[in-house]
């Protein structure tokens, strides 16, 4: 069984960040627990274990898998490659030199659904030292937009 990526798709506006994949993975592996610990079903354990959103979109793609709910083995797999695919999808590292907001996330988060066709991972590090702006690295790549560097620049230039 593979999770398709179109089906990953659907989980793209609960997963902006390593923060939120983190977080999703853990509910994962609590659920499988659950499942295992108290031999619930696939629904019983997405109906107490996870907020009602993304169980809706769990339960609807296990149904697209074609999971049987009463199989644990079958769950289980679903559930292993479902964190597989997530931890799969690239992330961008953005350093910035302060805590990103849930406003700068989502525009950001925006940006990238319209500029980047892929899923993208936010990876925020804080830096106070580049004073503004912003260090980028995506797929082996690197840019700095940093004010550090530019007044770095001025002051190399003025020496």
């Amino acid at each position: 069984m593979t999770i398709k990526t179109l089906s990953i798709e659907s989980l793209r506006p609960y997963l902006k960040t390593t923060y939120d994949v983190k977080e999703f993975i853990e509910s994962l592996q609590n659920l499988q627990k659950d499942i295992f610990q108290k031999h619930t079903t696939l629904t019983q354990s997405l109906e107490t274990q996870i907020p009602a959103p993304l169980s809706t979109i769990l339960k609807k793609l296990a149904t697209e898998q074609k999971i049987h709910e009463d199989d644990l083995t079958e769950s289980e797999h679903f559930l292993l490659q479902l964190q597989e695919a997530i931890t799969a999808i690239p992330s961008l590292q953005l350093t910035i030199s302060f805590s990103p907001t849930l406003s700068l996330i989502n525009q950001i988060n925006d940006w990238l659904l319209l500029h980047v066709p892929e899923h993208v991972i936010l990876d925020f590090t804080t830096d106070r030292s580049i004073i503004g702006g912003a260090q980028i690295a995506f797929h082996g790549k690197y840019k700095d937009y940093s004010l550090k560097k530019e007044v770095t620049k001025l002051f190399t230039q003025n020496n």
